[in-house]
C-alpha cells in the first residue's frame, strides 16, 4: 500500500543518516519555513532526534553559533535562503562547521554561481545534493505543495502572463519531483478543454524525460501509472458545500491549521479546569498515528460519535482500573486524564474526540447547518430526500427565506447563493438583484460571486428553465435519495467519476487525452488490470455512493487488501477538498486499486471564497455586464 508519509520520511531519514560520519555526531538541522513544513509532514520530532539531529532550526531566525557542529541544509533554493546560508560563513567565525547541503529542487545558475564564489562556504561542504523532495505528505495517500491561493493566478484576467507563467512551471517541477520520489514515470492526461492542465501536463513530461536522460541511475516502475492533471474549474460546487464528515465538517466550522485542531467553550456550565478555563476548550493533534483518527475522519458525524461512544463503553468495561462509572461524562473523562498514569494517553484520545465532536455538533445546531445542507443538497442534486425532483419556486422560496434569516452567518448565505447560481447554469439579472439585495451582499461577497465566471461557471441566463443536470443525472441522483440513510450526503463530488473511469479503465479518452499514448497492448492491460483490482470487493449501488463501504474503516489501509502494482494519480490544481480526499480514500478501500490525490493546496470553504473574492481582479475583468 502506498503510505505518502512513510516513502518521505524514510528518504528524509537516509538523507541525515549519510550526513552522519559517526554515529556518536549529532547535527544541527537548519530548514527555511518550506522544508520545515516537508519534514514536519512526515516525521516527528523524536524519529529526527533517533536519527542524529539534535535540533531542527530556521534558517529566518536568530541561530546561536556552533563552530564544532556539523551542519544539514535542507533548503528551498531561493535567493534569500542563498544569502542567510552563505553568509553564516562569509565572516571570520563560522556559524556552523562542516555542510551537507541538500535542496529541494535544481538550484538556479545565478545561486550556483554565488556559490562558488563564497570561498569560506566552498571549504566546509562535505555534501551537496538536489534531493528532488518538493512536496507536503499531508496523508498516507494526499500530497500538496503548501502553496495555497493559486486561483487567482491561474484563472484571474487581470494577473500578469508572467504570473500564470511562474505558476505553471512550479507546479509543473514540484509534480516532477513527486514523481522522480515515488519512482514513477506515469503517462500523463490532461484535461481537452482546458489550456491550464495541458500546458502543465507538457511542462512534467519535458522534465521527466530531462531526468531519465541525465540521471542514469533513477529506476522507475516499469509497469507506469497514469497521473491526471485537472484543475479547480472541473467542480465549484464541491469547495462551497457543508460536508457532514468528520474530517470535512470540523475543517469547515472550526479552527484547524494543519494537525491541529482548536476546540472552543460550549457553554457557561462547560465543567472547569482548576484554572478557570472550560475543560471543552483546548488544542488536539488529528493526525495518522491515531488509529481511531483514521477510522474516523470519514464517517458522518452522526456515525462517528457512537463509534467513539461504542468505544470508549467497551474501554471502560474492560478497563476498570481506570476508575471511571458507567455513566461517565466528558467533565470525568477530563479529570481521569489528568490523574491517570496507565491508561492517560487512551482517555486522552478519547477525550479529544468526544470534545470535538461536541463542538462540531454545537455548531451544527447553533449554525442552522442542517436547513442549510438540506437546501443545499436539493439545489445540487435536483432531487430531495425522498428523491423527487425540485421545483423552482420552492428552492427559490426556501433560499430567500434563508438569507433573510439573521441568524445565518453571512458567509454561508454566500455559499448557498453561490451554490444555486452554479447549480442553475445562470440565474435572471432580476433575480440575482434580488438575491444580492436580500442577503445584503457587500462588494467583495459580490466579487466572489461574480468571479465564478473564470472558471468557466455561467452567471446569467434568460431561460426559464436552466439546470446543469440531465435527466440521467436526475434519475440516478433520486435513486441515491431513496436508498441513503444520510439524506445531508447525497451530493458527491466530480472526482468520483474520475475515479470511477480509472479504475475501470472508461475515462474517456477524448475529454481527458493522453500527452503521449500508450501502447495500445499497454493501455488495454492497464485497463484489465483495474477492472479486475475493482471486482476483488462488491460496490454498492447506484454508482454516486459505490465507494462508501460503511463496514470497513481502513481507509485503503488495509493489509489484506491487494493493490495493483501501478499507481494512479490525480492531480488538482487550484486546491483540493477534503470531500474529494475522502473519495480517493473510499476508493482505495473499496477497490484495493494504488491511488493518490495531490494539489497545490487543501482547499476549505472559507478559504475557496476568500481567494474568489481576491484582489488580484474586479467585476471589470468579466466579459459581460451584469447590470444590463
Amino acid at each position: 500500500m502506498t503510505d505518502l508519509k512513510a516513502i518521505l520520511g524514510a528518504k528524509l531519514l537516509a538523507v541525515i543518516k549519510e550526513s552522519r560520519e559517526r554515529p556518536t555526531d549529532y547535527l544541527v538541522c537548519v530548514c527555511d519555513d518550506y522544508t520545515t513544513k516537508i519534514m514536519s509532514s512526515c516525521l516527528r520530532v523524536h524519529a529526527i532526534n533517533d536519527a542524529g539531529v539534535g535540533a531542527v532550526v530556521n534558517i529566518n531566525f536568530d541561530r546561536e553559533y556552533l563552530p564544532s557542529t556539523p551542519a544539514i541544509y535542507f533548503l528551498e533554493p531561493t535567493a534569500e535562503n542563498w544569502k542567510t546560508m552563505l553568509g553564516d560563513f562569509a565572516g571570520k567565525r563560522p556559524r556552523y562547521g562542516f555542510v551537507h547541503l541538500y535542496t529541494t529542487s535544481p538550484v538556479p545558475t545565478d545561486l550556483l554561481n554565488q556559490m562558488k564564489g563564497a570561498t569560506n562556504f566552498v571549504a566546509r561542504v562535505k555534501q551537496f545534493k538536489e534531493i528532488n523532495i518538493d512536496f507536503l505528505a499531508v496523508e498516507s495517500r494526499v500530497f500538496t505543495f503548501g502553496r495555497p491561493r493559486t486561483i487567482p493566478s491561474l484563472y484571474f484576467k487581470s494577473v500578469a502572463a508572467s504570473t500564470l507563467s511562474s505558476e505553471l512551471r512550479r507546479t509543473a517541477a514540484q509534480l516532477s519531483s513527486l514523481c522522480v520520489t515515488l519512482g514513477e514515470y506515469p503517462y500523463i492526461r490532461y484535461v481537452q478543454s482546458n489550456g491550464i492542465t495541458a500546458e502543465i501536463a507538457k511542462l512534467v513530461d519535458k522534465a521527466l524525460e530531462n531526468v531519465v536522460r541525465t540521471l542514469p541511475s533513477w529506476k522507475f516502475n516499469p509497469n507506469r501509472g497514469t497521473l491526471l492533471i485537472v484543475d479547480r474549474a472541473i467542480d465549484c460546487i464541491a469547495p462551497l458545500m457543508h460536508e457532514f464528515t468528520y474530517q470535512s465538517m470540523i475543517n469547515d466550522i472550526l479552527t484547524v491549521d494543519g494537525e491541529i485542531c482548536k476546540t472552543k467553550p460550549i457553554s457557561k456550565d462547560s465543567s472547569t479546569k482548576s484554572d478557570g478555563k472550560n475543560a471543552d476548550a483546548g488544542s488536539f493533534v488529528l493526525s495518522e498515528d491515531d488509529s481511531l483518527w483514521r477510522d474516523l475522519r470519514h464517517k458522518h458525524i452522526g456515525e462517528a460519535l457512537p463509534t467513539v461512544n461504542g468505544q470508549f463503553n467497551d474501554f471502560k468495561n474492560k478497563n476498570a482500573v481506570a476508575n471511571l462509572s458507567e455513566d461517565a461524562s466528558l467533565k470525568d473523562l477530563v479529570k481521569a486524564a489528568k490523574g491517570a498514569t496507565s491508561f492517560k494517553s487512551e482517555i486522552q484520545r478519547f477525550t479529544k474526540h468526544l470534545t470535538i465532536l461536541e463542538n462540531a455538533f454545537d455548531h451544527f445546531d447553533k449554525q442552522g447547518l442542517k436547513k442549510l445542507g438540506e437546501i443545499e443538497q436539493d439545489m445540487v442534486t435536483g432531487v430531495n430526500e425522498d428523491g423527487k425532483k425540485t421545483n423552482k419556486t420552492d428552492l427559490m422560496t426556501s433560499l430567500v427565506s434563508i438569507i433573510e434569516d439573521q441568524s445565518i452567518a453571512p458567509q454561508d448565505k454566500l455559499r448557498l447563493i453561490m451554490i444555486y447560481i452554479i447549480a442553475q447554469d445562470g440565474i435572471k439579472e432580476s433575480t440575482r438583484k434580488k438575491l444580492f439585495t436580500v442577503a445584503k451582499l457587500n462588494d467583495k461577497d459580490q466579487d466572489a460571486i461574480q468571479n465564478l465566471f473564470h472558471l468557466g461557471i455561467t452567471l446569467q441566463t434568460n431561460r426559464k428553465n436552466s439546470s446543469t443536470l440531465s435527466s440521467a443525472t436526475l434519475k440516478k441522483n433520486a435513486a441515491l435519495a431513496k436508498s441513503t440513510q444520510l439524506s445531508l450526503m447525497r451530493f458527491i463530488p466530480v472526482i468520483a467519476d474520475l475515479i470511477d473511469g480509472i479504475v475501470n479503465g472508461t475515462l474517456d479518452r477524448q475529454t481527458y487525452p493522453y500527452l503521449k499514448e500508450p501502447p495500445e497492448a499497454e493501455h488495454t492491460g492497464r485497463s484489465a488490470a483495474s477492472a479486475r483490482s475493482a471486482r476483488t470487493k462488491p460496490s454498492a449501488a447506484p454508482r454516486a455512493n459505490k465507494w462508501r463501504n460503511r463496514g470497513d474503516g481502513d481507509d485503503g489501509d488495509s493489509s489484506g487488501s491487494v493493490p495493483t502494482a501501478m499507481r494512479q494519480m490525480i492531480f488538482i490544481a487550484g486546491g483540493c477538498t477534503f470531500s474529494e480526499m475522502r473519495q480517493i480514500y473510499e476508493a482505495a478501500s473499496s477497490t484495493g486499486v494504488e491511488l493518490i490525490l495531490g494539489s497545490t493546496s487543501t482547499l476549505t470553504p472559507k478559504q475557496f471564497l476568500e481567494e474568489m473574492s481576491s484582489s488580484h481582479t474586479a467585476a471589470a475583468d468579466i466579459e459581460i455586464n451584469l447590470d444590463e
